[in-house]
């Protein structure tokens, strides 16, 4: 495995859903850390590889700000070893993680190599689910930041997702 780090997407839950990307990086990795072990594919994850999460930290900090920091400083600093780590998230890693956008920035100020290995998002089969395109007009918002507004900038002609 090469040094640095490596965040892995783990679809939207279904084991099917998973890339052939992700499932040999998986394979090949020895070690991965997952954000959570509360996630439909895990129990199907190949067996070469010994898995260890985060989830004590949700118990451990009192908001998911200091969840996703925590987890961030985690990671590059195991990225800093010879054997370097791998880590795997929900979904794709680069939609609706902010823990993988903490990691980038820390990394990047550490020198710290980053590869991201794409998995399919929970975007793809909401739409499905909805019988939407979301080429059309979708509005795509965090729960947790819209909340913090007072006048969210939603366009109310357009559909909106909240997450």
């Amino acid at each position: 495995m090469p040094t640095g780090i490596v965040i892995v997407g783990l679809g939207p839950g279904s084991p099917e859903q998973i890339t052939l990307q992700a499932w040999r990086t998986l394979e090949g990795a020895g070690q991965v850390y997952l954000r959570t072990k509360h996630h439909p594919v895990v129990p199907e994850l190949p067996q070469s590889s010994t898995y260890e999460s985060f989830d004590p930290i949700y118990e451990q900090t009192e908001t998911f700000e200091e969840v996703y920091t925590e987890i961030a400083r985690r990671i590059v600093a195991l990225g800093q070893r010879p054997e370097g780590v791998v880590y795997a998230v929900p979904g794709d890693p680069l939609i609706g993680e902010t823990s993988v956008q903490r990691i980038l920035a820390l990394a990047k100020e550490a020198g710290v190599p980053v590869r991201v290995v794409p998995g399919v998002s929970f975007l793809e089969p909401t739409v499905r689910a909805l019988g939407l395109d979301p080429f059309y007009g979708l509005q795509i918002c965090d729960a947790t930041l819209l909340a913090q507004q007072l006048h969210p900038n939603l366009n109310p002609d357009v559909g909106a997702l909240i997450v």
